[in-house]
């Protein structure tokens, strides 16, 4: 997953922090939602897996926002970051189907 991450932000198909990625559910917008696990309170984002599932997107937690912005390529900490589907001629479709499908056999009910 976060191999993932590197490869979006390098071609800057990546959505981060709460406000920029609820914007983007609500505008229709398709792909992974990565939410750090570490997050105090979690009223921050408690809306966003909720609402992931009423827009048909698929989220996954990681360990710790530290890790999440690590991944980024950012100095912050990152506590939520969107990967962008991505079109068929992309360097990370590839691992885009790879996450995608490891997620969809945690979740088989999503």
């Amino acid at each position: 997953a976060l191999k993932l991450l590197k490869k979006a932000v390098s071609e800057k198909k990546t959505k981060r922090g709460v406000p920029e990625c609820t914007k983007a559910l609500r505008k229709g917008m398709k792909g992974i939602c990565f939410l750090a696990g570490d997050i105090f309170p979690m009223d921050v984002f408690a809306h966003v897996p909720i609402f992931c599932e009423e827009k048909g997107v698929y989220y996954c937690y990681v360990g710790s926002r530290h890790v999440l912005g690590g991944a980024c390529q950012t100095k912050r900490p990152v506590s939520l970051v969107m990967v962008q589907e991505p079109p068929a001629d992309s360097t990370y479709s590839k691992t885009y189907e790879q996450v995608l499908a490891g997620i969809k056999t945690v979740h088989p009910y999503m």
